[in-house]
């Protein structure tokens, strides 16, 4: 079959003084990346699947003036092959797999604890304070204790304004790392806290970074935070997959593996709820 590449992720770098590209699955299916020159590049564009080594060749030679021999061509697509980056039986085989993994799993584990938040619970309950307790100095003026409680973190970051469960509708949250993002989601989550705090149900939509345009993905699988695990209210789910279909609704679901914009929500949300669980559901979009 000739060679098709799938939607990768592609990073421009400089090896050793040399333009270069990295080349990495964006499932994250294999952990191996793939270095090639920058030069290589147009040949990716024309593996679509409509081209054995000798066209890729000729086709290659044609529109850049590039001359590869069989063999290079040949090593490269071998290389993708080796990183699952190819749209072939190898790729399907480890996607099902890894699909299959994440839904017989007791929980969605979290992706980022550890290597962008702590996987700790007490570090990352002190991290996420530290962050409330410098958003409401900043937004006041006063001298709020590092310990501030997300209940009063709400009240004193705007005194002149006395924000109700009821007043809430729903928040906008960043989904940028801690490090940068921290100060901002301080503010949102805290002035939120009492609504937050009274919820029962909370429906969380996150950016899909791999998304196809158009789609919602959604997932019966809970998701879980360093603080334990939110329960997914699998009847809301079950609900919205009838009305859309199983089909549409569950196609990119192993896309909730590993992306971020739902994990970084939750586990602000599990936080303002000081540990405690509420019902979820998550949806990428």
């Amino acid at each position: 079959m000739p060679p098709k590449l799938r939607p990768i992720e592609v990073h421009p770098f400089i090896d050793q003084g040399r333009p270069a590209l990295v080349l990495r699955d964006p499932l994250a299916l294999s952990d191996k990346v793939v270095i090639l020159p920058q030069t290589l590049g147009p040949l990716l564009g024309l593996l679509d699947g409509s081209r054995e080594v000798s066209g890729l060749q000729a086709a290659l030679l044609v529109r850049t003036g590039v001359r590869l021999s069989p063999e290079i061509i040949q090593r490269v697509i071998d290389l993708l092959d080796d990183a699952l980056l190819l749209e072939n039986d190898r790729f399907h085989q480890a996607y099902a797999e890894a699909l299959h993994a994440y839904r017989t799993a007791p929980f969605r584990a979290p992706a980022l604890a550890g290597p962008s938040y702590p996987d700790d619970p007490a570090a990352l309950h002190h991290l996420l304070d530290d962050y409330l307790a410098r958003a409401s100095l900043n937004g006041t003026g006063t001298n709020t204790p590092m310990d501030l409680s997300p209940c009063t973190a709400a009240a004193s970051l705007d005194s002149t304004e006395s924000v109700t469960a009821s007043d809430i509708v729903g928040l906008i949250s960043p989904h940028i790392d801690y490090q940068r993002g921290g100060p901002i989601y301080a503010r949102v989550w805290s002035r939120a806290a009492r609504a937050v705090q009274a919820a029962d149900l909370v429906i969380v939509f996150g950016t899909d970074h791999s998304g196809s345009p158009g789609r919602i993905t959604l997932t019966r699988q809970h998701y879980a935070t360093p603080y334990g695990v939110l329960p997914t209210a699998t009847e809301v789910v079950d609900a919205v997959a009838a009305a859309i279909g199983e089909e549409v609704a569950f196609a990119e679901e192993i896309h909730h593996r590993g992306e971020h914009s739902v994990e970084l929500a939750a586990v602000w949300l599990h936080h303002i709820r000081q540990g405690r669980p509420c019902a979820v559901v998550p949806i990428l979009c």
